[in-house]
């Protein structure tokens, strides 16, 4: 069984969980998860068609994300406030 989630540490924003899932609609889709300072927990998603291609695709992005990744796309969270 595959890895369906992945916790980085960041000296500047802290814990950065990434989690391999599905939305309410049964779309596959990946999560990121922070708590930017003053805030409680926050998250954004990047989601793809309930299809073989699209399960095929999130499963070969939730793969490549590394560390670097993370905090590039917790960085765009907390920059949006």
């Amino acid at each position: 069984m595959g890895k369906f989630a992945k916790l980085y540490e960041d000296d500047e924003l802290g814990q950065i969980l990434v989690k391999s899932d599905m939305d309410h609609n049964g779309n596959p889709e990946i999560r990121f998860y922070c708590i930017p300072d003053g805030l409680g927990v926050c998250s954004v998603a990047l989601t793809h068609d309930d299809t073989d291609e699209g399960w095929k695709a999130m499963e070969k992005a939730f793969e490549s994300i590394d560390k670097k990744d993370a905090i590039k796309v917790v960085k765009n969270i907390t920059n949006s406030f």
